[in-house]
């Protein structure tokens, strides 16, 4: 009996002195990452600029090869586009590298080109920039600036040059019924006649 209580009060005198001895070791504080993640960061940046890089962010959603459809408000096919490149904006989605054909009410089909644009997030609205051209075999249209919108009944044009073989008409902005026979020019505008 003796040699428990002896082995128990050595077992606790341990014990009481391996807390003590914890308790006045100095506390080492935990070491902080964040500025040297910062620097880090800081370091790769000032390299890439002398490098000549620039650090330029990536869009959320961005998309190479896409195809896209747009339907009227009666569900009629108007827009079938092939899309270079697709970046998700916070309103709209950015397009780049536009081909594709528009199809008009009364049938038929134009083929589509234009430098870039943009859709809305509802794919309510279309417009497409830079050098936008709408042709067929006995009609084109240059524009610089193209506006669609599912529930209209016109498309809005800007820097508009129209050329089919007997007349050529130029002017800074136009609206066109949705298949591309009426015209009601709004500001300057040069009309020639006779094989335009």
């Amino acid at each position: 009996m003796r040699f428990i209580t002896v082995t128990g009060l050595a077992l606790i005198i341990g014990i009481l002195g391996y807390l003590l001895y914890t308790s006045f070791q100095p506390v080492h504080e935990p070491l902080d990452l964040l500025p040297l993640v910062k620097e880090e960061a800081q370091e790769k940046e000032e390299s890439s600029n002398k490098e000549g890089l620039s650090n330029v962010e990536q869009p959320a959603l961005w998309m190479e090869r896409a195809e896209m459809s747009l339907v009227d408000r009666t569900n009629r096919l108007c827009w079938q586009l092939i899309l270079n490149t697709v970046e998700k904006e916070e309103a709209f989605y950015g397009l780049y590298g536009v081909e594709g054909e528009y199809f008009p009410p009364e049938g038929g089909a134009f083929s589509v080109q234009a430098e870039n644009g943009r859709v809305a997030k509802g794919f309510s609205n279309l417009r497409l920039e830079g050098k936008v051209v709408l042709s067929r075999e006995d009609l084109t249209v240059e524009l610089e600036e193209l506006e669609w919108e599912i529930a209209g009944d016109l498309l809005y044009g800007k820097k508009m040059i129209l050329k089919n073989q007997d007349i050529a008409v130029f002017a800074d902005r136009i609206q066109l019924d949705l298949n591309l026979e009426r015209i009601k020019v709004d500001g300057s505008s040069r009309w020639e006649f006779g094989g335009g």
